[in-house]
């Protein structure tokens, strides 16, 4: 099953289009050069707002510069915290980048079927356009989630919680708060919570955006 080979985050420096270009590259070499030698993903998943690269897409300068081949796909996808969610889920399907420029920095996640990795066990999602901060359907997404994933609440090390309003979605799961992570950098929490978390650990990603994706992984 296709996991989460490797990842690395680069700061940005500040909020220029050329500086979060150079901070997704630098990711995904890093990332890539972690995943050992002989890593190729056959496609690169880009997400972010409206980045201006002199006509070309985004996704298409970073495969340049990463120097991949021409059969190795490049996609961009729109910024935001659903985006996210959609390029990882995508990339976790096979030996796939996916890179994200969040606030403050760029994540790039290499997956593949190499160990160790982290992959998902159990997933769900709910999708409201009148529930932007997803409190109203989280609960029974997670519930779903946990069903699909054959695990309860306490069997989960941690909750990764972001997007719109991540602060009202971890209030509503009525969790002690050292066992979530919150912010607003969806790609940023997923990184930190791989770190942190030793292997064999099961832990959910709630990201509330105009409903809610619920994935829970197993480090």
């Amino acid at each position: 099953m296709p996991g989460i080979v490797s990842h690395a985050t680069v700061t940005l420096s500040n909020t220029s289009g050329v500086d979060r270009i150079d901070a997704a590259v630098e990711a995904c070499k890093e990332s890539i050069a972690l995943a050992g030698s002989g890593y190729l993903p056959y496609a690169l998943w880009f997400v972010s707002d409206a980045i201006d690269t002199a006509g070309s897409t985004a996704a298409a300068v970073v495969h340049g510069r990463l120097g991949l081949p021409e059969f190795a796909g490049a996609y961009d996808m729109c910024g935001g915290p659903r985006s996210t969610v959609g390029a990882l889920k995508i990339a976790s399907t096979s030996t796939m980048l996916a890179v994200v420029i969040e606030a403050g920095g760029a994540s790039a996640f290499c997956f593949g079927k190499a160990e160790p990795n982290t992959h998902e066990v159990g997933g769900a999602n709910v999708t409201d356009a009148a529930d932007t901060s997803g409190v109203a359907s989280v609960m029974a997404a997670l519930e779903s989630a946990m069903k699909a994933a054959e695990c309860a609440v306490d069997d989960l090390s941690m909750l990764l919680v972001s997007g719109h309003d991540a602060p009202a979605l971890a209030d509503s799961l009525a969790l002690e708060p050292s066992r979530m992570l919150v912010g607003s950098n969806t790609a940023q929490l997923l990184a930190d919570g791989r770190s942190l978390l030793e292997p064999g650990s099961l832990f959910a990603q709630v990201v509330g955006c105009d409903g809610v994706d619920v994935r829970i992984w197993r480090r």
